[in-house]
Parts: C-alpha cells; structure tokens; sequence
C-alpha cells in the first residue's frame, strides 16, 4: 500500500516545490521589473515655500508610472531646502534617493517649510547628500539607461549651468516645466503675467527653451487652477497612507505659520493651490485624459513674460486648458486625491507575491508533516 502512494505523493511534491521556487523567483525580482517599466524621473524643486512641492512628490512616488532617481534643491538656501527633502522622503519610506545641493543663490531661510525641518541632520540621511547637485544630474541623466523626464518645479536657476557642463544631457531628456502665463493669470485671471519661476530668472529658461530638448510647459493656464474641494480635502486627510501623512504634517505646520493669511487654509473652502502637482501628473497616462496640450511657439521676454510668437518662438507642448473645461479640471481633482489616498501597484503587486510565497512556505512544511 505504500508505493502507490510514492507514486502519487512525488508529483505532487514536485508540483508544490516548483510553484514554491517560481514564487520566489517572482517575489525576489517583481521589484526590479517594475522599476525597469518605470519612466526615470529627476526633480529639481523650492521646496519650502508652498506644501504643493510636496504633494508633488508624493504624487510621484506614489505612482506606478516613475521612478524618481534624484531630488535637486532649487534656489536661496538649497541646503536648508535639501533637510526638507530628506525629511519627507524619510517619512514617506523612501529614504534612499539621492538629494543634490542645487545653486545657492541667496541664504533666506524665511520659508516657512524650512523650520519644519530645521533639526534635521543631513547626515544621516541615508541616500547621501551631494553637495554638487548640478553634477549629480548631470551623472544621473548620462547613465541612465532610458530617457530621464525632468521635472522642474522651481525657478530653472540649476539648468544654464547643467546645459554647459553636461550638453549631452538634451538627447537623454524630456523637460517639464512649471511656469508661465499665456492666457490666464494667478487666481484664474483673464491677465497675463510674468509668472514667478519663470520671472527670477528669464535667461534661464531662455536656455530651458532653446536646449533641443524635448519641453512641455505647464503654465498658470492649468496649473494655476487646482485646489481640493472640502469634500475632497477631509477624504485625503481622514486616509492613512504615507503620502496623506507626509502631506498633513506639512499642511499643518505650514498653516499654523499661516504666511499669506487669507482662505488657502480655511479647509471648509479651499486649500492652496497645488500647483507643482499639475506639473508632475502631465507624465502620467491617466491625468493626461484631462488636460488639453497644444503646440505652441514660445517665448521669453527680459521681465519673464511667456508669448506665444509664431516667427521667432519655439515650439513646444503647452498645458493650455482642461479637457471640458471644469469637467475635466473635477476629474483631475479626483484623479489627485485617488493617487495620495492608494498605495502604489508595486507595492500592493510585491505584497501579493510575499504572500502567495508565504502560503507556499507553509504547503512545504505541512507536506513534510502529513507525509
């Protein structure tokens, strides 16, 4: 009686052993997959001044679609701007991307962010701190396998002296600019303005503009319209994700400082414009069914207006409107807040996989017991 069930008992063994092995294999490499189907992003950001730089990031790390490689610090004291990068990233779980000192253009530390992480010692920030922040793009972007999307959401004050070192960069990169004006204003205005990354520096995105690299523009058209509904604004604060954490810490202290008074944090009507966040989400394929994009020939003026000038412009894809117009701005507020209230497919794919390898562990186990 006992041979035939060897020979029953063997298969089945064999079957268990190969689905425990290929889970492994799966569970140990679903990571490396993943990140090898992402789109390799850098962002260069003033995080500081307004809590939108970091719902940016959130966004972006909280999607399936990029994967962030380097944070570069923008503008005024970057180092003191670099501790409130390592701290969010710390507190969203992601502690091991690399920050970059960008060009200190000033020492104000007047931004309100900045006290939020003023006792943050950078040195023990795991991703490494990198003082040349412009060379540590300029490294990143060369060896990177694939195109780098750049995801500016400063003042481009790092670019001109990015361009000069590394030229090479402009045919491994894509430019995503937050900036300018060309129909509308701030507070959705029907006046033009020169908008403020762009204003600080106009030269500078003069050399943004006519690099040769691939460039879309998302100005205060777009950009300059997004704010939560109430509604929407106790949703994400009442889900506990990192992002929403990462998120409401900031929004707290930041409206404890309250800088600018007015309603921007008065929750029961609005919160402040999420301005950077619009720039990021041009890269991901879902919040581009709400946005209209246009090509448009572009350019600069000396006081950082943006004009649209067939003869001398550059061509360039611009942000220029919502997709039916307030329909498609509510879809993208939706669209916002589903992405910092979720956690990422990779990490809910990883988790799956660790489990279906758990139960696998156990099948062996109970087979060596009952058999």
């Amino acid at each position: 009686a006992s041979e035939p069930r060897l020979i029953m008992e063997t298969p089945f063994r064999a079957m268990i052993l190969c689905l425990f092995a290929l889970a492994y294999c799966a569970s140990q490499n679903y990571g490396v997959a993943a990140s090898e189907s992402k789109t390799l992003a850098v962002f260069d950001t003033d995080i500081g001044s307004f809590v939108d730089d970091v719902v940016a990031l959130a966004l972006a790390l909280t999607s399936s679609e990029l994967d962030v490689k380097l944070v570069v610090t923008s503008t005024d004291n970057t180092t003191a701007r670099a501790k409130v990068v390592a701290k969010v990233l710390t507190i969203l779980g992601r502690d091991d991307i690399p920050i970059g000192l960008g060009i200190k253009n000033s020492n104000v530390t007047i931004d309100p962010l900045l006290d939020w992480a003023k006792d943050f010692d950078l040195t023990e920030y795991k991703g490494g701190i990198f003082e040349d922040g412009v060379g540590k793009m300029g490294e990143v972007i060369l060896n990177s396998p694939s195109v780098v999307e750049i995801f500016m959401i400063a003042p481009v004050i790092n670019f001109p002296s990015l361009l000069e070192r590394f030229p090479g960069v402009v045919t491994k990169a894509r430019a995503r600019v937050l900036g300018g004006s060309i129909l509308r204003g701030y507070s959705n205005s029907s006046t033009q303005v020169a908008e403020y990354n762009i204003r600080v520096c106009p030269w500078c995105f003069n050399q943004v503009l006519n690099a040769g690299w691939p460039v879309t523009l998302v100005p205060l058209d777009t950009a300059g319209l997004v704010s939560l509904r109430p509604s929407q604004t106790r949703e994400m604060l009442t889900t506990l994700t990192p992002s929403v954490n990462v998120v409401a810490a900031t929004v707290l202290f930041y409206c404890t400082e309250d800088p600018f008074g007015g309603t921007e944090c008065d929750f029961s009507v609005t919160t402040t414009v999420l301005f950077d966040a619009v720039a990021t989400a041009v890269a991901l394929t879902k919040a581009k069914e709400f946005i209209v994009f246009s090509e448009l020939n572009i350019t600069v003026n000396s006081t950082g207006f943006t004009n649209v000038d067939n003869n001398i412009g550059v061509p360039i894809s611009v942000a220029v409107d919502w997709v039916n117009d307030v329909e498609g701005l509510d879809d993208f507020r939706e669209f916002l807040v589903d992405q910092l209230t979720s956690t990422s497919e990779n990490s809910a794919g990883t988790m799956l996989l660790h489990n279906l390898f758990m139960l696998l562990v156990v099948a062996v186990i109970s087979l060596g017991v009952i058999m």
